[in-house]
């Protein structure tokens, strides 16, 4: 039987009814006289909280959807309050497991990706913490509802931030440069109320680190990540390989843009625009566009994926004021479903966010089955490699969408794919030195940043921009520190599938979909040597994907 989204309404989780059975679990694992006991409690524990997992996507969704409703709005609320005292109730059973004698039997059971992730966890939280961590998601949830409700009159509509930025990619050039100007007026005035909240989880985020007796917030944050495998300094190392070996590329490709634009140099509006003929643009209706999917995915031998998540009703596509800007992906464990959330705005963008979201739809459907929750979604860096992968191997089915076009079509992406590395790559950046100097006048630290990775972007005569707060955009910041690194991370190894399936697609796609399956039952490098894919920290990797994009790009300049 098919499930829909809109016959949804699960309900609110009883917080003192919830402890009162998380202290039945943990009693009976500190009383087990064997492994049998402990398992069997962990297993009726995760059973029961993907009922709160899925209470919890839905209230956050139904909140994204529209975040002027004042209905949601409350049931957002209830969740940034009830979300981590939930989660400092799980910490008891995670703690009573780890504590257990029979700890290394269990562990031949349940998997030791899984006993690794709450020992992180375990490492991260505390009860203490609570109230700091309730006030943190406060503050993310009121960034997302002050995008989220912007209202920009452009054109004489009244537009949302995705429907604006959709003006960004017109043929005329003094039509984007106005777009512009309103879009980051509109931050610009919005500025201190931005500044303000961010300076706010800045210094939440560092007090719960020392707290817990670290210098500062950055190892914590990599904690919260669950990263395994890896450090600060190696991805210091790697954002030296991306400044000595992408920086270059991406400085030639704008110079390529601008010629072919027929202008001196870029400006800040000319960034999304491929040519004097515009960008290649998909049908504007996310309904034709959903008819032009199911035959991609049918071309992709994943009919049955895509249907059922259609019929489902688990997809929120087009962009419309008083939905929260951006694009995720969301799983509803209890009925295995996973929710794509977008903001398609007839534009080039929508095709790579709807195949980059239903990327990460088909990994969590493909692992749903995993023995525990916590094995069904990998970690950040690896969710990454399933969503930008799915993009790029779409790539010999872009006719469905942009006919003749379609070549066009893929030299935008590929080269918007390179030129996004520096970005995250200054971002991640940004974040290392803020959660370490938690002090630090932050514009003046993103306006030193920006300009050495991106030392050619001329803001002209934009607000906003030229005071170094391009930050306050990115949603990422306020609700997920460090998580920007992992796109690029995982492009690295997306752009090694895309490379493979250039000469051997079969095995491309089976590698991807193998991927799909296996879940977050390993650390992400682990994952990836599994796929037959290079570390993205292998000295000398990104140098190669660099000829090989170069060489494509060259190829589809031609066409």
């Amino acid at each position: 039987m098919v499930i829909h989204f809109d016959e949804l309404s699960p309900a609110e989780p009883d917080v003192e009814e919830w402890e009162a059975r998380v202290e039945g679990w943990v009693e009976r694992i500190r009383q087990a006289e064997g492994a049998e006991t402990l398992i069997e409690s962990v297993r009726e524990w995760d059973l029961a909280a993907r009922e709160l997992s899925t209470w919890a996507a839905w209230a956050l969704i139904r909140y994204c959807q529209d975040t002027t409703d004042a209905q949601a709005s409350a049931r957002n609320a209830r969740l940034d309050a009830l979300g981590p005292p939930l989660q400092a109730l799980d910490l008891r059973v995670k703690r009573a497991v780890l504590d257990s004698p029979h700890l290394p039997a269990a562990t031949a059971v349940l998997g030791a990706q899984a006993v690794a992730l709450w020992t992180l966890d375990c490492q991260t939280q505390d009860e203490s913490l609570v109230q700091a961590q309730v006030r943190e998601a406060t503050l993310a949830s009121e960034y997302s509802r002050l995008v989220g409700s912007a209202r920009v009159e452009f054109q004489g509509q009244t537009l949302g931030l995705p429907q604006l930025m959709a003006w960004l990619e017109h043929a005329d050039r003094e039509t984007r440069h106005q777009a512009a100007q309103a879009l980051w007026g509109w931050y610009d005035s919005n500025a201190p109320a931005i500044g303000d909240i961010y300076c706010q989880l800045v210094a939440l985020r560092h007090g719960m680190a020392r707290s817990l007796g670290e210098p500062d917030f950055v190892e914590h944050g990599y904690r919260l990540m669950r990263r395994r495998g890896f450090g600060p300094d190696q991805i210091a190392a790697f954002r030296d390989e991306l400044r000595t070996h992408v920086v270059p590329v991406v400085r030639s490709l704008r110079r390529a843009q601008s010629q072919r634009l027929g202008l001196p140099s870029l400006k800040a509006w000319d960034l999304r625009v491929l040519d004097l003929l515009g960008n290649p643009r998909p049908d504007p209706s996310p309904a034709v566009q959903l008819d032009q999917a199911v035959r991609l995915f049918q071309r992709l031998g994943l009919d049955e994926f895509f249907q059922t998540v259609r019929r489902s009703g688990v997809m929120d596509l087009e962009a419309r004021a008083g939905k929260r800007p951006g694009g995720f992906c969301h799983f509803l464990p209890q009925v295995g479903l996973p929710f794509v959330f977008a903001n398609m705005n007839g534009t080039s963008h929508d095709t790579k966010v709807f195949t980059h979201e239903l990327g990460h739809a088909l990994q969590v459907w493909s692992s749903r089955h995993a023995p525990l929750m916590d094995l069904i979604w990998p970690t950040y860096d690896a969710a990454e490699v399933h969503s930008m992968g799915l993009e790029l191997l779409s790539w010999p089915h872009m006719d469905l969408f942009y006919g003749a076009q379609a070549d066009r079509y893929r030299r935008d992406h590929l080269s918007s794919a390179i030129t996004a590395l520096p970005w995250m790559a200054a971002l991640d950046e940004f974040q290392h030195r803020v959660y370490r100097q938690p002090d630090a006048d932050h514009d003046a630290l993103w306006k030193e940043i920006e300009a050495s990775w991106e030392p050619d972007l001329d803001w002209g005569d934009l607000p906003h921009g030229p005071q170094g707060r391009r930050w306050q955009a990115v949603p990422h910041l306020f609700s997920t520190p460090f998580y920007m690194i992992d796109y690029a991370l995982a492009q690295t190894c997306a752009l090694q599938l895309w490379s493979l399936a250039r000469r051997d697609p079969e095995q491309a796609m089976e590698r991807y979909l193998a991927l799909c399956r296996i879940g977050g039952e390993a650390p992400f490098l682990e994952l990836m040597a599994g796929a037959g894919l290079r570390s993205p920290f292998e000295p000398g990797l990104l140098a190669e994907l660099m000829s090989e994009v170069r060489e494509a790009l060259d190829a589809l300049e031609a066409l």
